[in-house]
């Protein structure tokens, strides 16, 4: 965890301090009330990605916007739907027409085509459309997604703001954000793993929980490889896949306590609930098979490159990358190529490396918000 990440979350304050407005308790509880909290903190990248790992929905609601556009104050986010929303002048202003999927009370971040360069525009709160239907979506409570359709709407033209807007690096922060959440996820798994008992040994004695939990690791320590140096198309369509599989395998060793709303498991819950809403916003995660392992082919090669952590360079953890991996896409068009796979992957290879990795999950068992 790097300084800048670990001072960000010890902002946030205690996730486990149930009078913490910002602690998992608080998050939980306003999500069934289909409230968004308030946050004033200063949005920086840095901040997004910790508070992915509390509330998604406060990323979206709040703090996505003006950590992408330098907003000093919180707004809503909006995806675009099939086509882009286009803005064009008229004495002097501006007329929006298309449609998005809006998120947040307020005012709202769009992103515009005006005469064919992507724009940043703020939309303030009093001169939004009327909204369309508010989707029955399972997480993101607080945020009550809805489709807002321009036909004509006239703005003023300094609703725009300077410079052109950067949609990968939007991708980015909110693959960050995810990463976060499943960051949650992980060390809520380990914590009943350790604590629960089952023939009269805690469940990380178990190999198959071992293995789940060295796979949910590996794919978040993958994925947070692919968020530093990888390519946009890597982020977008890689890392959903790694985060949406990690969070399936965590949620099957949880078992009943993965659908808890209420208690020390239930931010995994929410968690699971927001990443599935997010991907139905975002459109769906399915790539073809060959393309995905074009992705993981870009990731092998990002994985094996030298890394400051010490961890990221041992032969155990390469080796859990690489076979994870060689998983994924068509299997016809695997990668890496199986030559390039190590040698030794039997049963007993696989379970040390399960162990190493488990020790170093528990090392880094510590409130925060990045495996780095």
């Amino acid at each position: 965890m790097t300084a800048t990440l670990s001072r960000t979350a010890d902002r946030l304050g205690d996730p486990a301090d149930a009078a913490n407005p910002l602690g998992f308790a608080a998050l939980v509880a306003a999500d069934e009330r289909g409230e968004l909290p308030a946050v004033q903190l200063g949005f920086t990248p840095e901040l997004v990605r910790a508070l992915g790992g509390r509330d998604l929905g406060l990323v979206l609601g709040r703090a996505l916007a003006p950590a992408l556009s330098g907003l000093p104050r919180p707004a809503g986010y909006a995806f675009l739907r099939e086509e882009p929303l286009r803005a064009r002048p008229v004495d002097g202003a501006l007329l929006l027409d298309g449609q998005v999927h809006a998120t947040g009370p307020g005012a709202l971040l769009l992103t515009v085509e005006l005469a064919g360069t992507a724009r940043y525009l703020l939309l303030p709160a009093e001169l939004r459309p009327p909204a369309g239907p508010f989707y029955r979506t399972p997480g993101l409570r607080g945020c009550r997604p809805h489709r807002l359709a321009f036909t004509g709407h006239r703005v003023p033209a300094d609703a725009l703001l300077p410079g052109p807007a950067d949609p990968a690096r939007a991708a980015r922060l909110l693959a960050g954000a995810t990463l976060g959440a499943l960051d949650t996820q992980l060390r809520t798994t380990l914590r009943f793993a350790e604590q629960r008992e089952l023939y009269g040994r805690p469940v990380t004695a178990l190999p198959s929980a071992r293995a789940a939990l060295a796979e949910a690791f590996t794919d978040l320590l993958i994925a947070d490889c692919c968020l530093a140096r990888g390519t946009a198309a890597t982020v977008e369509q890689l890392v959903p896949v790694l985060v949406r599989e990690a969070g399936h395998r965590l949620a099957l060793l949880l078992g009943a306590r993965s659908y808890l709303r209420e208690g020390e498991h239930a931010i995994f819950q929410k968690h699971q609930r927001d990443l599935t809403t997010l991907a139905a916003l975002r459109g769906p995660l399915h790539q073809p098979g060959a393309r995905l392992a074009e992705q993981a082919a870009q990731a092998c090669r990002l994985v094996q490159q030298q890394s400051a952590d010490p961890f990221r360079s041992a032969p155990h953890w390469l080796a859990a990358a690489l076979h994870r991996l060689a998983g994924l896409g068509d299997p016809t068009a695997r990668a890496p190529h199986p030559h390039d796979l190590p040698p030794n992957d039997s049963p007993a290879a696989r379970a040390e490396r399960d162990q190493l990795l488990l020790d170093e999950l528990r090392r880094r068992q510590r409130p925060a918000t990045s495996p780095s």
